[in-house]
């Protein structure tokens, strides 16, 4: 199975100059747990999820400070051509429940969760109630 028919193709993005308590509103809203930062060509720069938010209240960081300035950086990522397996492995090695997919080009495509790999999961288990 390929990455490409298990990843969420509608992810949420934002760019790096929204502020924290932005961004904060925005996952509450949706009910996610992450929020892609992207440039102007979808190229990732970073990724702003739950854990970001525990340390920048952790270490009191102001909610109006900028999203470039805590955002991830280092941000792993799988090809859209890759096999689950492979994504699946990524996650494992770097103990992360969210993968953003690329095109050939670097290019934002899609986000593999573990919540949803978990939903699709139960979505083909056969109810026996």
């Amino acid at each position: 199975m390929l990455v490409q028919d298990l990843m969420i193709k509608d992810v949420v993005t934002a760019k790096k100059d929204i502020s924290v308590k932005q961004c904060i509103d925005i996952l509450f809203k949706m009910h996610i747990a992450s929020i892609v930062i992207i440039d102007e060509d979808r190229k990732i720069i970073g990724i702003f999820t739950e854990h970001d938010i525990i340390r920048v209240i952790a270490q009191d960081i102001a909610l109006n400070t900028l999203l470039e300035d805590v955002m991830t950086t280092n941000v792993v990522t799988v090809s859209i051509d890759s096999t689950f397996a492979e994504a699946k492995e990524l996650m494992r090695t770097y103990r992360i429940r969210r993968i953003p997919v690329v095109d050939s080009e670097g290019k934002l495509t899609g986000l593999i969760s573990f919540r949803h790999i978990i939903d699709e999961l139960f979505e083909i288990i056969p109810r026996t109630r």
